[in-house]
């Protein structure tokens, strides 16, 4: 197989966004870097730039330093940041998210909300499949659809700031062990 055409397959496949075995970026590092020695000045450039795009992403989902790492090594969270991460590789007009959420703690929910708000912040758009009625108040506009047919299409009225909600989930963890200290004195 000519190094074009692998070079095709490892961007196509990192375009695939499956979060429940998502490829890590040393994986996606190490295939990229198995294209022949053969290699034209252009075809080295491309790469190069993959690779400074892979680690970019990874830093701006807060994952920067773990490129080393396997799937199995990473929170239910950082597997749904690697996977953003991997969509971001290609510069994305559009992010699909097929419940991003859904296994998921509170917080690592709400961690990734942030990071959707950020990006759309960013001119991203984000679209979510959700069950979750408090996920759905993380967006701008929400699109119920019930037997294949949109039944309700309005924007949020009270929109939630996910980054706000983290920051009071902070401050509730230390009342909650400021609490725990006083009850133990």
């Amino acid at each position: 197989m000519g190094s074009d055409m692998f070079l095709k397959l490892l961007v196509a496949e990192m375009k695939y966004q499956d979060p429940s075995s998502p490829m890590s970026t040393s994986d996606m590092m190490a295939q990229t870097a198995t294209l022949t020695q053969t290699q034209s000045l252009q075809q080295i450039q491309q790469q190069n730039a993959q690779l400074v795009s892979l680690q970019r992403s990874l830093a701006a989902v807060g994952l920067a330093g773990r490129e080393q790492n396997n799937p199995n090594q990473l929170s239910g969270g950082q597997q749904q940041r690697v996977a953003v991460a991997r969509s971001l590789v290609n510069n994305p007009a559009l992010i699909l998210a097929d419940e991003p959420t859904g296994n998921l703690d509170s917080r690592t929910s709400v961690e990734v909300m942030a990071l959707f708000q950020e990006l759309n912040a960013q001119g991203i758009t984000i679209l979510i499949v959700t069950h979750e009625p408090d996920v759905a108040q993380y967006a701008t506009r929400i699109v119920e659809v019930r037997d294949g047919r949109i039944r309700r299409d309005h924007p949020v009225d009270q929109r939630r700031n996910a980054a706000e909600d983290l920051r009071n989930l902070d401050a509730d963890v230390v009342i909650d062990v400021q609490a725990e200290r006083a009850e133990a004195a």
